[in-house]
């Protein structure tokens, strides 16, 4: 079985492009059976406990760890949403608390001019060119299988919801699409691709 990565969407961000190892490009649609498959594997990723066990706090946890929310958490185990709540607020201060980690990740410039300048900042300035409105900004973060933190900015522009993704982990971060290569590109904030966020 050939393994393919994933580089971004495409424009009209109705697709996922993949790349094999030839550097080939795919395209895959993301319809409901791509999406369906992803929230089964991430959920069957997150705990191993069967549909109409009594969840233990650390099971309930570590599903909120991975991502989940408490409805997600009850719609797939049958619990009760206000018992799995009483567990998830320590959990949500964690996810909240690595996103603002990450987020202070210094970012350095290419030549010896200018200073480094902290993730969150940059991104900011990037998106502020295209006219995003800032308090459209949210940052999460959830840890994946392997130990790493998944980072993730989502924010509203050309009146659509985007999202740009990094990983997290001994105090650096990786680019995990084209959003994010943009706005943490080591380069000057006003050069590089800019996103056509307002098309389609």
């Amino acid at each position: 079985m050939t393994q393919l990565t994933l580089r971004g969407l495409t424009d009209d961000e109705d697709a996922l492009v993949l790349v094999d190892p030839t550097g080939a490009e795919h395209r895959l649609p993301v319809d409901d059976a791509v999406i369906g498959a992803v929230r089964r594997a991430r959920r069957a990723h997150a705990s191993e406990a069967p549909r109409g066990d009594a969840l233990r706090p650390r099971a309930i946890q570590a599903m909120v760890r991975s991502g989940l929310t408490a409805e997600d958490i009850a719609a797939e185990t049958g619990e009760d949403v206000e018992h799995i709540r009483r567990y998830e607020r320590p959990v949500l201060d964690e996810r909240r608390h690595i996103a603002q980690q990450a987020g202070r990740v210094l970012v350095y410039p290419d030549t010896d001019t200018g200073s480094p300048t902290p993730l969150t900042e940059l991104a900011l300035e990037r998106l502020e060119l295209r006219e995003v409105d800032p308090e459209s900004m949210e940052w999460d973060a959830w840890k994946r299988q392997d130990g790493t933190w998944y980072v993730e900015l989502s924010f509203t522009a050309g009146s659509r919801r985007r999202s740009a993704g990094w990983t997290y982990s001994r105090g650096s971060v990786v680019a995990q699409d084209d959003e994010a290569r943009w706005l943490s590109d080591a380069g000057p904030t006003d050069s590089g691709p800019i996103p056509d966020f307002g098309s389609g």
